[in-house]
């Protein structure tokens, strides 16, 4: 069965205290495996092997010392249980026969798992020669996302360049770009590839020598191509520099840019799970002539539309998901 990994969801049963709180309040751990002391509850019993000179590391903690009628309470709960609307417990499965050196592959997937959300699977069998009931736990237990980062949110600063009262055709400003999920970049040169968490940071060549932040790059090392020096990564100010921390958004600078100027990141821009789009993330600006009002009519108070230069974003569609991307 799979439940809910949730202090306030777990079945009483699941979460209470294992040693000495059995119903027959016998069990006490072992002192000659101190490692078991660390134990605080029935799942993590259920979900810790036994030492390797205590029956060979065979079966859980659970199965070698809980009382036989806690067992047979566990054994009943997973055996009996069904799922439920209120999402404590989201799959049940029923009674199958697995030969000695086979095994039995469940899906979980095939629950229905929030994204996120911790889950614990639960197992109890029986052996036909009369051995009684083991029990295993295994958690968290969680949905794999599949899908790379997206943009979900963008804000501009960008206008028109204006000298004198003269609009120019080019246009200046700040864009910043906000993700659903944390940056990661995948090191293909290193095999395996490394998974490295982006930060704010600015450029240097090698991050490993920067104590306590091995792990991260800059998002500015991850610009692959860019049209001109008239966009940029804004990353200059204090405010802005962020090293050695996980980043959900991205600063860009455009100055005095001319209609079409790009950057592009790298094709290994991804998520914590590896996931990477087939595209590279793209921004690039165009400046537009946009239909709106400029004037109302002093006569019959009808708005007056006309033509104005405008710079607008525009992001690779498979990366978008703001309200204008869909």
């Amino acid at each position: 069965m799979v439940v809910n990994y949730n202090s306030a969801a777990l079945s009483t049963l699941l979460s209470r205290a294992f040693w000495r709180n059995d119903p027959s309040g016998s069990v006490e751990y072992p002192a000659a495996f101190r490692s078991y002391a660390s134990i605080t509850n029935v799942l993590q019993a259920m979900a810790t092997n036994l030492a390797s000179t205590d029956d060979n590391g065979q079966g859980s903690v659970f199965d070698k010392y809980a009382t036989q009628s806690f067992k047979d309470q566990i054994a009943e709960y997973i055996r009996a249980s069904s799922s439920n609307t209120a999402g404590t417990i989201i799959g049940v499965g029923h009674g199958i026969e697995i030969q000695p050196s086979s095994r039995h592959v469940v899906d979980c997937s095939e629950f229905p798992m929030s994204e996120r959300a911790q889950y614990a699977f639960l197992a109890v069998g029986r052996s036909p020669a009369g051995s009684g009931d083991a029990f295993r736990a295994i958690y968290p237990l969680t949905l794999v996302d599949s899908e790379a980062p997206v943009v979900i949110a963008t804000q501009s600063t960008l206008n028109m360049d204006v000298v004198g009262s003269t609009v120019q055709s080019t246009c200046s400003g700040r864009v910043s770009l906000t993700f659903n999920e944390y940056l990661y970049h995948s090191d293909d040169s290193t095999s395996p590839p490394t998974l490295q968490q982006v930060d704010r940071g600015p450029i240097i060549s090698n991050r490993r020598f920067e104590p306590g932040n091995e792990n991260f790059i800059s998002i500015a090392s991850l610009v692959q191509s860019t049209s001109s020096n008239q966009v940029s990564l804004f990353v200059e100010d204090d405010d802005d520099v962020q090293v050695g921390r996980p980043t959900l958004t991205v600063e860009l600078r455009f100055d005095h840019a001319e209609n079409g100027t790009f950057l592009t990141f790298s094709a290994d821009l991804c998520d914590q799970y590896s996931n990477v789009r087939s595209a590279p993330l793209t921004i690039s600006v165009s400046i537009e002539r946009v239909r709106t009002i400029v004037d109302v009519s002093a006569e019959t108070g009808d708005p007056i539309y006309g033509y104005i230069s405008t710079p607008l974003i525009h992001i690779t569609p498979e990366w978008d998901r703001t309200s204008s991307g869909g």
